[in-house]
Order: structure tokens, then sequence, then C-alpha cells
């Protein structure tokens, strides 16, 4: 059967579907139920298909066919990929070998550097048919170390299937305004995109849905918010950071977006207390998302509580201690990651160099992985005099019950010294300074030097648009 190239008029305004979700847009004129999708469009809705049911998979189950996939990964890269050769030969790896989580964790781990003077020896020199075409991207750099990743129409497409996932799991109104501010979004207010009459991407393609209107985090604090009281979006994405930032703002301005349900925080850590600002402020919650340029969507918030579940059928993820054994729920660990599905730039038991808090199993059935808590990268680790390392709770109410700040940032400079970054309302007194020094070295759990630099303006964000509010210069 030859279907029409154009989408089917849809459903009039009379009649609207019982549940969107289960009547996508159809290539089929006429048919407006049940919707037939593009044939570029099936792929997607076959995988969403699977994950339904491999979501319920027991733990061992989802880990037995993981290593099913890695088997043919690994001799993927054995045979196209010079890299991976001299690493799986000198792990002891042989042809035919079925690869077990142990036998799995003998392989060294991959680093950013390698990605940066191997590329051409990690890249395959072949692709099996169906992967589809090629591409090169750069990261963002944020640990300065950027490095080039090749991917495949086919990550492309479990990315996808992963973020219609994370629509479905929370139940988004797909006939509800979404909005967004994010680095990739290159525009200022004055030449804003928005607002679309359909959301971007892969949803737009897939179902009917509502407008669409999007903001570069380049924008001012005030502009942000202003954009926001005049798009008035039932949902935003939007960093950490500039969250906390614009409603902070809006809370000192007495004003709220009174038709914002749900916000959904993307490629920072969570701060502590953000959630509970949201509900004072909106009445919204956050659901949050881990992702990565190497990988695409790492995990995502669960639908009933504020762990993650990793997206096991696109990664393997490792959470491990500093001898490299596995960690145990409730520890904080490294964490290792496997792409199953890029064989272009094969990334095997990749460093990635964030830290994470591996979870017990899900209250909520699902067998995919749980991370309790995303703390961040090692460089946001606070180091102690005596050499060990902690999570610092940089705090975030208490410094405006003594005094009016806006903006704050920790920098670590030295083992003993600690610089307190500071965007203010009006110059700092005395008193106000040493209730300060003393707060953050209470928070902090040691007395280090405080140093307070008052910094007008605002505390610029990184070229890729993201901000810490700690950093240490000690942990190289």
């Amino acid at each position: 059967m030859k279907m029409d190239a154009g989408i089917g008029p849809g459903i009039g305004p009379s009649r609207k579907p019982l549940d969107p979700w289960l009547t996508p847009l159809s290539v089929v004129r006429g048919l407006n139920w049940p919707g037939v999708v593009s044939p570029e469009i099936a792929p997607v809705t076959a995988l969403l298909f699977q994950f339904e049911r491999t979501q319920w998979w027991r733990a061992e189950d989802l880990l037995d066919h993981q290593f099913m996939q890695i088997d043919g990964l690994l001799e993927h890269a054995r045979s196209y990929c010079p890299f991976h050769a001299e690493r799986l030969q000198a792990a002891g790896y042989r042809i035919g070998d079925e690869v077990t989580p142990e036998s799995f964790r003998q392989l060294p781990v991959m680093t950013r550097r390698d990605l940066q003077t191997r590329l051409a020896d990690i890249k395959a020199r072949e692709l099996p048919a169906g992967h589809g075409r090629t591409s090169l991207s750069q990261t963002s750099g944020s640990t300065g170390e950027p490095v080039h990743i090749g991917t495949t129409e086919l990550c492309q497409l479990f990315l996808n299937a992963f973020t219609i996932r994370d629509h479905i799991w929370h139940q988004r109104d797909l006939t509800a305004k979404f909005c967004a501010i994010r680095p990739t979004i290159d525009i200022m207010p004055d030449t804003d995109r928005g607002p679309a009459m359909h959301w971007r991407g892969i949803m737009g393609l897939l179902y009917p849905t509502g407008e669409n209107a999007g903001l570069s985090i380049k924008a001012s604090i005030p502009e942000q918010a202003d954009w926001l009281a005049k798009e008035d979006p039932e949902y935003l994405v939007i960093l950490p950071s500039a969250l906390k930032a614009v409603t902070e703002y809006l809370r000192r301005e007495g004003r709220t977006l009174p038709r914002l349900r749900r916000i959904q925080t993307v490629s920072e850590s969570l701060p502590d207390g953000l959630r509970d600002l949201c509900r004072e402020v909106y009445g919204a919650e956050i659901t949050d998302v881990y992702s990565s340029q190497e990988f695409g969507m790492i995990a995502t918030q669960c639908p009933e509580h504020e762990h993650y579940h990793v997206q096991s059928e696109g990664v393997l993820v490792e959470v491990l201690r500093d001898d490299g054994t596995p960690c145990a729920p409730g520890e904080v660990g490294r964490l290792v990651v496997t792409s199953l599905n890029n064989f272009f730039t094969p990334l095997i038991r990749y460093q990635i160099n964030d830290y994470a808090v591996l979870g017990d199993a899900c209250p909520c059935g699902r067998g995919l992985p749980v991370l309790a808590r995303i703390l961040g990268r090692e460089r946001n680790m606070l180091v102690l005099p005596d050499g060990r390392r902690k999570w610092p709770f940089t705090g975030y109410r208490g410094y405006r019950e003594i005094a009016p700040i806006r903006q704050f940032q920790m920098v670590q400079e030295t083992l003993d010294l600690v610089r307190l970054r500071l965007v203010v309302d009006q110059p700092l007194t005395a008193d106000q300074r040493g209730r300060l020094t003393a707060l953050v070295q209470q928070e902090l759990g040691h007395p280090f030097s405080i140093e307070i630099e008052e910094v007008s303006g605002e505390i610029a964000r990184q070229p890729t648009g993201k901000f810490e509010e700690f950093v240490s210069r000690v942990v190289g």
C-alpha cells in the first residue's frame, strides 16, 4: 500500500482524542484513528513497544540482555576499532568468549584523554548495515577537556525513544504549551523563536501537540523572567542554575507563573532545596533528567519517586568505588558508562567523571537500575586539608537570612582557602561578613579561611551556559 506523503487532516475541534498518546499523527489522509505513522517514525514506535515491557523485567534479566548486546559490541569493536582491539587483547578477551559483569570489569576504563588522543583509532573502520549516517560533534568541554564524539542515526533513534518514554512516564499533557530556556537555543529575547504551533523535535512529528517557544540562557535573569511571564508556559525545560536564579527573582518581585504545571531540569546536577523552592513559588514539581553529549539520555526520574532510572536499553551504567569494585546501594561512586548502540565511536567502560549514589530497587516495580542522586563532577568536590573529599552542602537560603544576596559561588582556591563570590543588592557590613564566614565554615565542616568577594552584575556562566555553585581548584 502506498501512503500519502502528507499528514492527514487530524481530528477537528469538535472531536478530541480520548487519549492523545494513543492517537499519533497519521500519514494516511482521512484515517485519523487509529493513526498510521510514517516509515521514518515507525522504528521509534517499535522501540517504545519494547520499552513498555522491558522496563518491568527483573534486574537480572535486564543485565543478561545488556550483556547479550555487549557480546556483539565487543566483537565489532575488536574487528574494526584498533584502540579497542588493543584493550581487549590486553584484557584477555577472545572471540566467542561470553562476557560476564566480572570479566567485563577487567577491561580498563576509557577516559576523555583517550578520546582526545586516539579518536582515529576509536572510530570504527566499518559499520554494520542499519546504523544510518554518521556525524561528529564536540562536547561542551565543561571539564576543560572538550572531545569529539561520533554518532549515528541509530543513536538518535534511541534518544528519540527515550525522550518519548520520559514524556509518557510523567504523563505530560500533549496539548499544553511547552517552553525551554537552554544553551542550545542561541536566541535573545527580542528575537525569540516562538511560539511554534507544535512541540519541536520528535514529539511534534509523532503527536498532535501544543505550542512551543524557546529562549537562550544568555538572556539576563530579568529578561528570562519577563519572557516567561509573557509566554505563560504549562511546562518548562531549563537548567537548574537558571531555574534557581529566575525563581528567586520572581519570588523577590512577588510574581509567579500561574499556569506552570511541571518543570524539567537538564544538563546540571540538581541542587539541594530547589524542589522545595519551586513548590513554594509555583506549586509545581521538578522532574530531572541525567544526560550527556557522549551518551544522550542516561537516566530519567522515576514517575513515582525523586530518584532516577537508568535507561538500560541504551546504556550499561556502573557505579564504582575508587578501587574499581561495584558500590552497594547508598554508596557514592564514580560512574562508568557503556553505550550499547554506538558502533561508530564505541564508548566501552567510559569514565564520564560524574559521581552518583547507587539506589535500592524501586518500589514502583521497574527493574531498571536506580541512581538515588546525581552528584556531579569531581571538580565539584571539597578537598579537606587531610586529603579527604566530600560533597559540600553550600546552602541556599541561610545566606539570604544574613544579607541581601542574589547569587553566590564558592571556589576552593587551596587546601586552606575558599573564596565566596557574592552578588549583593548593597555592600556587606562587617557583621554580615563575619556571620557569612561562620556559616560557610559550618556548612563545609572545617574552619577554612573564607575570602568574600563582592561581584557586580552577575557571576558569569561557563561558555557552555552551565553554572556551578561550588568548584574546587585543588582537584586536578
